[in-house]
């Protein structure tokens, strides 16, 4: 007889058929399924070459890196890329390198050439006034307007000139003051000095013509003038 599924003779009573296995009265429905083959896997798309081109000059390792993955280039045209951009990128370093070596060298030749201090007076080491006025300018100038006179006087290095009214020092810190006569025995110019001017203070007489030079404080009570030292 024949297989009902290929065909071949099979001997009578044979369970099996010699050529596919099966029942002799099997159909070809029973007959196992075909096993289907799996698609082969797709190929990955090589990174853009804009991609790579645009990375080597944002963030340099990675567009090497891409560079090197482009197929379409050759070993030769890769090998150029790379050492440009490795020459670029050393030329920047030394630049910046340089900038801050003259920088330094600058900074050090400016502090080496800094111009020596003035040629001091024995009692007077300021610099220059601003404005030279008598004490008793100064005096009427606040009587009329405060807010005119501190425009124009207050935190400013002046020389006052006038006449020593009374030589005194403070009760706690010792620190000597002169007060200059201005017609007003309520609202003095007064100048404060520093310990180390106690000498040249002792030596002033009430009535004597002095100029001092100092920074005005404005009006508190009385117009004081800070840090003084006598010019002649």
């Amino acid at each position: 007889m024949k297989c009902a599924s290929c065909g071949n003779e099979v001997p009578e009573g044979s369970r099996f058929c010699n050529n596919c296995g099966l029942s002799p009265n099997a159909t070809a429905a029973t007959a196992p399924p075909a096993q289907t083959a799996e698609p082969a896997p797709k190929p990955q798309k090589p990174p853009s070459p804009l991609i790579a081109v645009l990375l080597l000059f944002c963030f340099w390792p990675v567009g090497l890196w891409l560079t090197w993955k482009q197929p379409g280039w050759s070993k030769t045209a890769k090998t150029i890329i790379t050492v440009v951009c490795l020459i670029l990128v050393v030329a920047g370093f030394s630049a910046v390198g340089g900038n801050k070596s003259s920088q330094s060298v600058s900074e050090t030749t400016s502090q080496d050439a800094a111009p020596a201090p003035k040629a001091a007076n024995d009692e007077t080491t300021q610099n220059s006034p601003k404005v030279t006025v008598t004490a008793t300018k100064l005096h009427s100038d606040y009587a009329a307007n405060q807010v005119a006179a501190d425009a124009k006087y207050k935190d400013q290095l002046i020389c006052v000139k006038g006449t020593v009214n009374s030589i005194g020092s403070y009760p706690v810190s010792n620190a000597p003051y002169v007060d200059l006569d201005c017609g007003d025995y309520v609202v003095l110019v007064q100048c404060e000095f520093s310990d180390d001017d106690k000498a040249a203070c002792a030596r002033l007489t009430k009535g004597q013509q002095v100029s001092i030079i100092g920074t005005c404080s404005g009006s508190m009570g009385n117009i004081t003038i800070d840090g003084c030292k006598l010019s002649h």
